[in-house]
This record gives C-alpha cells, sequence and structure tokens, in this order.
C-alpha cells in the first residue's frame, strides 16, 4: 500500500520560470486545472497561458478571484472545484507556515492525501529557501516530490549559510518586528539575496508579489531596480506603520485598521498619511 503513488506531491522551484517550465506539460496532458498562487493573475500570465485553467490569487485582498491564506478556504476551494479539475496547483504553502502552527499545514496536507483520488493529483509548488529544514524534510516525506530530479536540499542549506552570513539578519527570537534593512549592495547582487530578502519581508507582513518577478529575471540590473524600489516603499510603510502606533490614541479604529491593511499591502501611501494629518473619518 505504501508503493502505490501518492495524489499529493511536492515541487521544488528556485524561479517562477522554472517552475512553470517544469508543470507546462501536466497542464498539457490535464482536462483542467485549479492553479493557486501567490502571484497576481496579471504577473502570472507573463509565464502561463489561462486555458482550461482556473487561477485564484492567495492575497490578503478581497476580489474576484482572490482567496485568503486561510487553510479552511484553501481546502474548500480544491474540494469544491474537484468535478471539473484534474490537476491542482497550489503555491503558498510558506505563507502558511507563517500563520499557522507547523502542526496544522502538515495536517492539512494529510487531508488532502485522503480526499483526493485518481485521476486528481495536486502539486504543491515551494522554494526552499522559504522553509525551515524540519518543514522541508516533512513537506518531503509527506508529499513526495514530483519529480525524478535530485533534491537540491544540500544546495538549499549551503545557500541558506552563504546567505544568512552575507545580511544582516536579526538575532530576536521573533522575526515579525517592523525594522529597517540595511540596503543590499548591487555588486554581487544574486537571486538568493532576492529570495532571502523576500522571506524577510514577508514575516513582518509585507506583501511583496511585486518583487517575485526578480526571482526570472534575466538581468540583474533590472532585478536590483526592482528591488530597491521595493525596499523604498517598505522603508516608507514602516515610517508610517511607526508614525500610526504612535498615535493611535487619536485615531479612529476604523482608519487604524485601514492604514494598517494598505501599509502592509504596501499601497495608498498618500491616503494614509491624509488620514494622519486630518483623520476626519
Amino acid at each position: 500500500m505504501d508503493d502505490m503513488p501518492k495524489p499529493v506531491l511536492s515541487l521544488e522551484f528556485s524561479t517562477y520560470a522554472s517552475a512553470f517550465e517544469e508543470l507546462e506539460k501536466r497542464f498539457s496532458n490535464s482536462k483542467y486545472t485549479l492553479l493557486i498562487s501567490r502571484l497576481d493573475h496579471r504577473t502570472l500570465a507573463t509565464y502561463i497561458g489561462f486555458d482550461r485553467m482556473k487561477v485564484f490569487w492567495l492575497t490578503k485582498r478581497l476580489g474576484q478571484l482572490t482567496i485568503l491564506p486561510d487553510i479552511s478556504d484553501i481546502e474548500n476551494c480544491i474540494v469544491d472545484h474537484l468535478a471539473e479539475s484534474e490537476l491542482i496547483v497550489f503555491e503558498g504553502i510558506d505563507w502558511l507556515f507563517e500563520i499557522y502552527e507547523e502542526q496544522d499545514v502538515y495536517q492539512f496536507i494529510a487531508r488532502l492525501q485522503e480526499v483526493l483520488q485518481s485521476p486528481h493529483q495536486c502539486i504543491i509548488l515551494y522554494q526552499p529557501l522559504t522553509l525551515t529544514p524540519i518543514q522541508y524534510a516533512r513537506i518531503r516525506r509527506l508529499a513526495p516530490s514530483a519529480t525524478t530530479k535530485k533534491s537540491s536540499l544540500e544546495v538549499v542549506n549551503t545557500n541558506k549559510s552563504t546567505i544568512e552570513h552575507s545580511l544582516p539578519l536579526n538575532t530576536d527570537e521573533s522575526e515579525t518586528n517592523l525594522r529597517m534593512l540595511t540596503t543590499l549592495p548591487k555588486l554581487g547582487f544574486c537571486k538568493d539575496h532576492v529570495a532571502k530578502r523576500i522571506l524577510q519581508w514577508k514575516r513582518m507582513g509585507f506583501d511583496v508579489s511585486a518583487l517575485q518577478p526578480a526571482l526570472s529575471m534575466r538581468s540583474m540590473d533590472d532585478a536590483y531596480e526592482l528591488y530597491l524600489h521595493t525596499e523604498e516603499k517598505i522603508r516608507r510603510a514602516i515610517e508610517l506603520l511607526r508614525e500610526l502606533d504612535s498615535r493611535s490614541n487619536d485615531l479612529s479604529v476604523k482608519i487604524l485598521q485601514r492604514s494598517r491593511y494598505n501599509l502592509y499591502q504596501l499601497e495608498n501611501f498618500e491616503d494614509v498619511e491624509k488620514w494622519l494629518i486630518q483623520p476626519t473619518y
């Protein structure tokens, strides 16, 4: 029984371009695909077409074809689309680890293994750099690799060690505290640095999906410019969040909630500044 192929598999990737290139044949062979990704639809369209595919954007934003990073919502979405979708691709397991206890995430995968039956198949996409070694090992055990390629665990650990020695990290127990990170120098800038910085900002709670394309850009000059643009937004957001905290007693709950939501989404800075100057609602 243990030798039976499992319906839930995993696929590690370093760039989105390589991930969707690896999945291209599976997309073609599937009658219909359900894709849940942290990339918005516009960014995804630069990698894949949406023929015979239903795509949901995994985000805290509410809107059409969006889904919250909530295990129950994700599980219900998958079950609701089983009648039409043979292939399910889920990208965002690292975000669930940030929100839930690890055991909750493992149980979510285990439930999918029980619910899905042939011809249905689910592939969990993840970047090894966003997981701890223990999470990585458990994911590989619960959802075996979808490819026969050699595991990159050794490479990942080496890369993580190199990055952690080259980037300034907070040594506090909690990595969720807002903090200004030192600007990465252009000399030696690489995709591993982008991946690590994305993880650091995600742990602070920021939506940095706009920086994800830098992981697949051929030009590191363009990737660096995108990184600098995102960093400037993060710095501005942190400054405004600190000002919100210092004036929390003077602002309404509605303004505080709306402002914080906008800042963690890295948008509508002008509105937040206006509310700070004249909090009329």
